[in-house]
């Protein structure tokens, strides 16, 4: 079975992929905060940094997370609401017009 995302230029399977983890979903918690650094970040969760910076590289590669400074993160609004988007487009508006199976 083939699933569809949408046109392929759109980044949902990347932010869903990244959403996959107990991890990458507690650092987008996080991140609701004004801006944190990776060793915050690492603190916070008791995660070293490298695996911190990793899960921040998978996050930033999806559009969920953005680099505010050299060295602080933050919840990248516009990739949350294109995300946000697609969930209502799909899922929510989709539901009173046509069964899901």
């Amino acid at each position: 079975m083939t699933i569809f995302y949408g046109p392929r230029d759109e980044p949902i399977p990347a932010m869903f992929d990244a959403l996959a983890s107990d991890t990458r979903r507690s650092i987008l918690w996080l991140l609701r905060t004004p801006s944190l650094s990776a060793t915050d970040i690492g603190d916070h969760l008791g995660v070293r940094q490298q695996t911190v910076s990793e899960h921040l590289a998978i996050l930033q590669r999806s559009g969920l997370v953005q680099r505010v400074s050299w060295s602080r993160y933050a919840v990248d609004e516009e990739g949350v609401r294109h995300l946000k988007e697609f969930i209502d487009r799909h899922f929510v508006e989709s539901r009173d017009t046509r069964p899901m199976f």
